[in-house]
């Protein structure tokens, strides 16, 4: 039943974001078809002789003129800025255990150090960071789900992976977190986690490169199990104060930075890394964002662990 949950869910998204595509493409024709019925008729009131009525002849030349104007391109390609990704990571309606392969980025291949980070951000593709199609969060899947199979819904493997000392609930299989200490690198604070209605929302996960941010960059040509592998993706996720998550937002790096400096490194290193990892664009304001903190940061160190709590490649346990 689950699985059959999620494929409703994978299809439902699917369909929603074909028909705003079909939608926004028609309105895009129209918008065309009016500008070039408004050039027609200043082409035929030019045409018009002073004190007189255009004779057949001159409209005849002006419908000809006028059929020599393209008719509005429809092919996707001028629409797309930047190539589309491999094959699926995860297929919908298969298995929920999310399988490593060759097309899936490999969080052993994300640690990188001074040039390489350097190499790695000037090989992304420049794109304007707008999509054809709205962003809607229902398209990466239902939230945090359990794409690794081992029971537990993402956002307790992060907070279990980066919450110190955490204690969990009995009979969960050390999944639903209760407690703990968050040592946030984004602030440099300390914040306890205490589950509850009113104080779960304290401690929050944060997509380091945003879902938002992503769409618009070039996942919005990715297939379900891709939008759903990468929601889930223990590597870009990090657990933070709600105060961090709420003002970083959907925001890039020329936007935001961590409070806390002397993660900012870490920061746009990890951001270069999974934007890499699943071949998206840049935008040039997040690029040159980025090259002025690692003109700041120590180039012959590594930048530090991911999380206080978690392992240093960013999986869970």
């Amino acid at each position: 039943m689950k699985h059959t949950s999620l494929r409703d869910e994978l299809l439902r998204g699917r369909r929603r974001r074909n028909d705003r595509i079909r939608v926004q493409r028609t309105w895009i024709l129209v918008a065309l078809g009016t500008v070039a019925v408004g050039v027609a008729l200043i082409l035929l009131g030019a045409a018009e002789p002073i004190g007189g009525t255009a004779s057949s002849s001159d409209i005849e030349g002006q419908s000809a003129q006028i059929s020599d104007i393209p008719a509005p391109s429809e092919s996707e390609e001028e629409l797309q800025e930047i190539e589309q990704p491999a094959e699926p990571i995860v297929e919908p309606g298969g298995a929920a255990a999310l399988e490593v392969t060759d097309d899936q980025p490999d969080p052993a291949g994300y640690a990188s150090v001074g040039d390489d980070i350097r190499e790695r951000l000037e090989s992304l593709q420049i794109v304007s960071g707008h999509s054809a199609a709205s962003y809607d969060r229902d398209l990466f899947g239902p939230p945090w789900y359990d794409v690794d199979g081992n029971g537990c819904d993402t956002r307790n493997d992060v907070l279990g992976r980066d919450i110190v000392n955490a204690t969990f609930k009995e009979r969960t299989g050390n999944c639903k977190v209760l407690g703990g200490t968050l040592e946030d690198w984004y602030s440099g604070t300390t914040e306890q986690f205490v589950s509850g209605s009113q104080t779960s929302y304290l401690v929050q996960v944060d997509h380091m490169v945003p879902l938002s941010w992503a769409w618009k960059h070039g996942a919005e040509y990715w297939n379900d199990g891709q939008l759903l592998a990468f929601a889930n993706d223990p590597f870009n996720l990090v657990a933070t104060t709600d105060d961090q998550n709420q003002q970083k937002s959907d925001s890039g790096p020329s936007e935001w930075l961590p409070a806390n400096e002397a993660s900012r490194c870490r920061y746009v290193q990890r951001f270069t890394d999974v934007v890499h990892a699943y071949k998206l664009g840049i935008n040039m304001q997040d690029r040159a964002a980025i090259e002025s903190v690692l003109d700041a940061c120590d180039e012959t160190s590594v930048f530090g662990d991911f999380a206080s709590g978690g392992q240093a490649d960013g999986t869970l346990r």
